[in-house]
């Protein structure tokens, strides 16, 4: 079981000059085309800390750095599809688990929590007390549909996948000040059938499900 507070975002990673995201999420790193593309926008980046700069001080922030780093995002993670067509099942993986889990999620000020079935290997609810009980099974992506920037925003790409899954990756400041790089939000923007929610709000003193 996984819990967190209530949020839409699934994982946060750090992004800098020395992220390999390819060999943490799919287990390719990243290629020399990825890096002599967003070294030298780095670069510019880590300028503000050593001048005691905003980052927002930055003119066109949004459209020379972060979708410059996004299109070099987009451009890899294709590059790495032509090579290894796992690469779908691997990301998914990478942020919901290799194992079939309940994941919940919540927080006192929306006094809501969130049960999330999680299926994939046939192994929840199939003991014999529980045997009426089966959660659906969820199918892993297998192929990449598309991967392009929302519509009307610089900062934020959406992935498409088969199966049901979509995914979207926001890039935004970590800080106000440049220190280990800008934040890198992921977050599912669409979820198989087969993944039940189940909302539970609750005051102080009761719990309805």
């Amino acid at each position: 079981m996984s819990d967190k507070l209530f949020e839409y975002i699934i994982a946060q990673d750090c992004v800098s000059s020395g992220f390999d995201f390819g060999k943490k999420w799919y287990d390719h790193p990243c290629s020399d085309e990825y890096w002599s593309t967003v070294r030298p926008i780095y670069k510019k980046l880590y300028s503000c800390k050593s001048e005691g700069k905003k980052r927002s001080d930055l003119p066109d922030i949004k459209s020379k750095i972060y979708m410059s780093l996004l299109k070099a995002f987009i451009d890899e993670i294709y590059r790495a599809y032509e090579t290894d067509k796992n690469l779908p099942k691997k990301i998914v993986e990478y942020l919901i688990s290799t194992d079939d889990c309940f994941k919940t999620a919540g927080g006192d000020n929306n006094r809501l929590t969130v049960i999330r079935t999680v299926d994939i290997k046939e192994t929840l609810n199939r003991h014999d007390q529980l045997k009426n009980s089966e959660d659906p099974i969820v199918e892993l992506p297998t192929k990449l549909i598309d991967l392009s920037f929302r519509e009307n925003h610089e900062n934020t790409v959406e992935m498409i996948l088969n199966n049901g899954w979509n995914l979207s990756f926001r890039i935004h400041d970590a800080s106000a000040k440049e220190e280990q790089g800008l934040k890198f939000d992921m977050q599912f923007v669409g979820m198989p059938v087969g993944i039940l929610s189940f909302e539970c709000r609750w005051t102080q003193d009761n719990l309805c499900c």
